[in-house]
């Protein structure tokens, strides 16, 4: 009975650190999926704006 006890009262002062260990790995995760749509869409512009020049000489031609 003492162990289940014990058990039971060491899960409870655990679980908060797990749950903030899970927040903090899906914040990480969030971070990291909005740095490369960052940079997904810094290399679309880039594309563009290259695209952009391109045409312009062309029409100077």
């Amino acid at each position: 009975m003492k162990k289940v006890f014990l058990c039971a009262i060491l899960a409870s002062l655990s679980y908060p650190a797990i749950a903030s260990s899970l927040q903090d790995q899906l914040s990480a995760v969030a971070e990291a999926e909005q740095q490369g749509k960052n940079e997904e869409q810094r290399q679309h512009d880039e594309w563009v704006a290259e695209r952009n020049r391109e045409i312009q000489q062309e029409k100077q031609r």
